[in-house]
């Protein structure tokens, strides 16, 4: 086959116009085609070799998704359920970040209608996603005043976030432990008195106001969240654990936070709902002296273990050194002396001997009041908290013996009546 090519240009003013034939072979021609074929081909197979590879991924993926979301769908009264768009466009882009913790990032939000929201996106899927499904299917059937509200959840390629009411105030710990001291002031004692109780009523109902008994696992002042009026919100349930009204309690891996995790816990692996009871119990001990239970920069060193100094000062009644000291010795002492005598009965080492949450809401209600305990009898019970394993005195099931008054009926059988009966009075 020929080409024909023209050129055309000027001389002397003259136009003129040139055709140059050229002829092209045949077998290279066949070279050209041959070259531009195989090209193709070679461009189309590695478009489908890498489509196949993304579907592959992405099946595996909405596999898993798949799996996650009939957990998710067979679980009754979750909450809304979002798209990733929604909780994009809720967040800004997550432009703007409230905190960090161990699984995740918290966002600021805002809902269609003007309410502010945290949102709470999980940093890895498989890193998260037992935390994740924990939180939703538990938190999804529940509703307590002193309780998070869980408002949404998103579960979508991959992507495990969490829409959570905004509470004004933080945790409690950015209150507690803060080292602007006007700012710890702002926790009055009678503020620190109602967030206690708040707590307490949270983790009563859920050790039984739900269909299934709700163990927390990881009770401490990160978890404790503060709306404007300081009233306080239990948050946090990727440790939760679910009791049957049949089970008395169950084995599982130990997860918690350090410095609240009950001896039986670090013991026997076993959790039941006395491993709440002691948590709030090391909790309370912060809330009362408005610092951590240790630290070292206390001086001097007898204050560097709070729960082992409080109790010394409270065998001598020493009560008014107890409380944060930015207060203004608005306290009471008989209400520290209640406080500080509830803390430790919380976390006493056998956990059939601690009192139920709702006799712990009981007690600082006053509706049950606490015996002016003789501390130095309960020293024994409380060896794994004061770290004094030297120690000698009268065992607590001994204690229990004692002081049962004349006429009244103990079940052993019952960790609350034994208890109650022994150590508190009504209408005292």
């Amino acid at each position: 086959m020929d080409e024909v090519w023209s050129l055309h240009g000027g001389l002397n003013q003259s136009v003129f116009v040139t055709y140059v034939k050229v002829r092209v072979p045949k077998s290279s021609k066949k070279i050209i085609i041959m070259a531009s074929v195989l090209s193709s081909l070679g461009v189309v197979v590695i478009l489908v070799v890498s489509l196949l590879c993304k579907r592959l991924f992405l099946d595996k993926t909405e596999e898993e998704d798949d799996d996650d979301d009939l957990l998710l769908d067979a679980a009754e009264g979750l909450p809304s359920r979002f798209s990733y768009r929604k909780v994009h466009d809720i967040t800004r882009g997550f432009e703007r970040q409230l905190g960090k913790g161990g699984y995740g990032v918290v966002y600021a939000g805002q809902l269609p209608d003007g309410t502010p929201v945290a949102v709470k996106k999980l940093d890895s899927f498989n890193q998260g996603n037992k935390e994740f499904k924990a939180e939703v299917s538990i938190m999804g059937g529940i509703s307590h005043y002193n309780l998070l509200r869980l408002r949404g959840f998103c579960a979508q390629k991959g992507h495990r976030i969490l829409v959570y009411d905004y509470l004004e105030n933080g945790s409690l710990d950015q209150w507690l432990f803060s080292v602007d001291p006007h700012r710890r002031a702002q926790l009055t004692w009678r503020v620190r008195c109602k967030i206690a109780l708040g707590i307490a009523q949270g983790i009563a109902y859920l050790h039984n106001g739900t269909r299934e008994r709700i163990i927390h696992l990881d009770i401490k002042p990160q978890n404790i969240l503060l709306d404007q009026n300081f009233e306080p919100k239990v948050a946090d349930f990727g440790l939760a654990r679910l009791l049957k009204n049949s089970e008395t309690h169950v084995m599982t891996a130990m997860r918690g936070t350090p410095g609240y995790l009950a001896p039986d816990w670090l013991k026997n692996g076993v959790i039941d709902e006395k491993c709440d009871v002691f948590s709030f119990g090391m909790l309370l001990m912060e809330i009362i002296s408005g610092r951590k239970n240790l630290d070292n920069s206390k001086e001097p060193k007898e204050q560097v273990y709070y729960p082992e100094w409080a109790f010394q000062q409270a065998q001598e009644d020493n009560m008014a050194v107890l409380t944060d000291a930015t207060l203004d010795s608005e306290e009471d002492i008989t209400e520290i002396r209640r406080m500080i005598h509830i803390a430790f009965l919380c976390v006493l080492e056998d956990p059939t001997m601690r009192p139920s949450m709702t006799n712990v809401v009981n007690m600082l209600t006053g509706i049950v009041t606490v015996q002016c305990l003789e501390l130095s009898r309960l020293q024994h019970g409380l060896l794994f908290v004061l770290r004094n394993p030297s120690s000698t005195g009268t065992h607590i099931g001994e204690i229990l013996q004692d002081q049962v008054r004349s006429g009244t009926s103990v079940d052993h059988s019952s960790s609350a009546a034994a208890y109650m009966s022994s150590f508190m009075v009504n209408g005292r």
